[in-house]
């Protein structure tokens, strides 16, 4: 029997709305935090800057101090894999450290767990081992072995540094990734069990609301976080999270001061207004080395085939065909054509670490230096060359102490991160089967710094342990490069601490960084620097500037300092780094500092779940407009007209930068904090999601009706078995003869 028509039109109808009621849908799983217990909300609900809503498993975690707070669970890409592995394997310090060794102090380590039974961790986990509690919020087992060996190397350089501290060991993920609410849960434990200090030897590119609450929370307890900066440098802007946090000590890595630690500087006949990071291939001879420099492509037989290379310092650009693509046969080729040294850049973004090696000729030994260049400094190296001729000198410094070129660089709009620098170069360490290791990252550069605030907490038991992360970030070494110049704000943070400082002298301060906005209508700033002696006193203050500088001044008042700031009205544009420098009795101290003279003036204002920006004085501007959330999560505006509205629903301060340009085409740069009052519930009904349940319902309700309808037709048509014989079929019906 054929359906009848009506049937057929809603069944369409009904199809015809189910893809529109799919569409917002996504199917997640959802973790709710709450301070005390939970209580499930209605169905829908949106996910704060996530856009549509999501239907999916709900996970309630009662965290004590964490507001309301909705976040899909995730595994994310973590960086805490070690970035080299050291073919020196040298020989360990075991002699333990002189005064404090963390006594009495909780040190928490959430990782990928760690191989507790080496005889260095005690054999297993209990009272009277170093390893006093141990987790593993993955499996969710009482097992926190470790299997990848990130997580036995960071507990043993704690070990080593601070052999009296109390760990905790909580696995949160496996090499290369972390299991979001693994995380949230094992930081909730360690303050549960009271950690002092909180080891996060891992970081992600994107910040996460939760995440930062829980940064917050633990500093607000009384405990210090402390995270690795990231290995994703030179490039600027590239602390990960929750290292980018202001409640988290954020540590980036430093070379050793060792005779293999080799620092290259380049120097050309020409000043080029940028630095150059060379670094040298492995088995490559070192020396000083000078001469023209020749591009040659990539180094390829065709490339150099009609070039003069004789005493040239040659630019290539990584790549080509196999066998040529190799750095041995790039070396060999330009080596027999009189070449004093070879540099490689990158053909994609970012740097890389060369080998010379040759896999088709064993005795291969390469005769010049040769050294590999991110891409962006190449390309910046090759558009100078192409303006003029260029005549370079590169000098090799050992036991160089600067900055690692891999340890990852703050913005420094807003902020000044990595709080200080620890050795990240070769560090000795153990692997997972306990066979010593000496790998490369700001993953072990960490540890370091909570071995001494463990150290420090023991020496310091009146203290908390932001407290601690305080003195540790002014008690500090400035690193320079070893030809003298001061890394930036933005490399070292205050520099690396300085233990001898910190357990004899100690000064605390109600800032750890400056950064400072001035402008052609806001042209001096006073700030009030609270100083307050904990084994050492203030007795003056100077300013140390990497480059120029500004009006400045220091003088001591009743509670510390007052600094004052200033600029000429004509002032251009610049960014002014340097450091505040603490004279103590016995030692000096540092602030790292910025100070940026933008050449606008910019307003912004909150009131009613928004923020209004505009350019003081008026003005017609095409503006991008960059703003910080108070959850640290990044927005952008590009193309928009000052003035201009953007939604604000978190509680905090918002900072908003602005790059505008003019009806005449000058561009102008300027910056505000505004802070918001009203922020709208991170909990809000998603309408679209409501609309698409709605739509869900008339897909369900007209489908039901057409199948009443087929329901209903069919029925009236069935033949009457009752009273006898059946029915004759009608004139509108079809007789259908069976088959023989």
């Amino acid at each position: 029997m054929r359906p009848p028509a009506r049937a057929v039109g809603l069944a369409a109808c009904s199809l015809l709305l189910l893809p529109l009621a799919l569409l917002p849908l996504q199917v997640l799983r959802v973790i709710v935090l709450c301070d005390g217990p939970c209580e499930a909300p209605p169905g829908a609900y949106q996910l704060q800057g996530l856009g549509p809503g999501f239907i999916g498993q709900v996970s309630y975690f009662a965290l004590a101090g964490v507001k309301g707070s909705v976040l899909i669970d995730r595994e994310l890409p973590v960086h805490w894999e070690p970035l080299v592995h050291s073919p020196l394997q040298q020989a360990f310090n075991s002699s333990s450290p002189v005064g404090p060794t963390g006594r009495g102090v909780k040190v928490a380590l959430l990782d990928t767990g760690v191989n507790y039974r080496l005889a260095v961790f005690g054999g297993g986990i209990g009272p009277g081992k170093p390893i006093v509690d141990g987790y593993d919020f993955v499996s969710n087992d009482a097992d926190p072995l470790d299997a990848d060996g990130h997580g036995t190397a960071v507990a043993y350089i704690i070990r080593q540094q601070a052999p009296g501290a109390s760990l905790l060991v909580y696995r949160v993920g496996r090499a290369g990734e972390i299991l979001l609410s693994a995380l949230f849960r094992a930081l909730d434990r360690a303050l549960s069990e009271g950690a002092q200090v909180i080891n996060l030897s891992l970081g992600t590119d994107q910040p996460d609301p939760a995440l930062q609450q829980l940064m917050a929370r633990a500093s607000s307890q009384g405990a210090l976080v402390v995270a690795a900066a990231g290995n994703s440098g030179p490039k600027p802007d590239t602390v990960s999270y929750p290292a980018a946090y202001g409640d988290v000590l954020a540590v980036g890595s430093s070379k050793p001061g060792l005779e293999h630690s080799v620092s290259v500087q380049l120097k050309t006949s020409r000043e080029l207004g940028f630095t150059l990071n060379l670094l040298p291939m492995a088995r490559a001879p070192l020396r000083n080395v000078s001469g023209p420099i020749v591009y040659a492509s990539r180094a390829l037989p065709s490339d150099v085939k009609s070039l003069d290379l004789n005493g040239a310092i040659v630019l290539a650009e990584r790549g080509g065909q196999l066998p040529y693509a190799y750095f041995s046969y790039k070396e060999r080729l330009v080596a027999s054509k009189g070449a004093a040294a070879l540099i490689v850049f990158n053909n994609q973004e970012g740097f890389f670490l060369g080998n010379l090696s040759d896999p088709l000729n064993p005795n291969y030994t390469p005769t010049i230096p040769v050294f590999s260049l991110d891409r962006e400094a190449g390309l910046a190296l090759l558009a100078a060359l192409r303006e003029g001729p260029l005549y370079a000198l590169i000098n090799i410094f050992r036991y160089a102490k600067d900055v690692s070129i891999f340890s990852s660089r703050g913005g420094g709009l807003f902020s000044i991160k990595p709080n200080v620098v620890a050795v990240g170069e070769d560090v000795q360490t153990l692997d997972a089967a306990g066979h010593p290791w000496t790998p490369s990252g700001s993953s072990f550069s960490a540890p370091q710094v909570s071995a001494l605030a463990a150290r420090l907490l023991e020496a310091r038991p009146n203290m908390t342990g932001p407290e601690v992360g305080t003195l540790i970030s002014l008690g500090t070494d400035l690193v320079r490069a070893p030809w003298g110049d001061l890394a930036s704000p933005l490399e070292q943070g205050a520099g690396r601490p300085n233990q001898t400082k910190l357990l004899l002298g100690g000064l605390l301060a109600n800032a750890t960084s400056l950064v400072v906005h001035l402008s052609p209508l806001h042209t001096r700033a006073s700030l009030s620097l609270q100083v307050k002696p904990v084994a050492d006193s203030l007795s003056g203050a100077s300013f140390l500037w990497l480059e120029g500088g500004i009006n400045a001044t220091a003088r001591p008042s009743a509670s510390g300092l007052s600094v004052q700031l200033s600029i000429d009205r004509a002032q251009r544009a610049q960014l002014y780094e340097g450091f505040l420098e603490l004279r103590g009795r016995l030692f000096t101290y540092h602030i790292p500092m910025l100070v940026y003279v933008d050449n606008m003036t910019i307003a912004a204002s909150a009131h009613n779940g928004s923020i209004a920006v505009g350019a003081v004085g008026g003005g017609s501007f095409v503006a991008n407009i960059t703003v910080i959330t108070p959850s640290y999560e990044r927005q952008t505006y590009a193309g928009v007209a000052l003035p201009f509205s953007f939604r604000a629903d978190q509680a905090g301060v918002y900072h908003v930068a602005v790059t505008a340009r003019a009806a005449n085409g000058s561009l102008y740069m300027g910056y505000a904090d505004v802070r918001n009052q009203t922020p709208t519930s991170a909990l809000q009904v998603d309408t679209t999601l409501l609309l698409s349940l709605a739509l869900g319902l008339a897909f369900i309700a007209l489908f039901t009706v057409a199948l009443l309808e087929i329901y209903r037709e069919r029925r009236a048509a069935r033949p009457s078995t009752e009273g006898g014989a059946p029915s004759p079929p009608s004139a509108s019906s079809t007789s259908v003869a069976p088959s023989p």
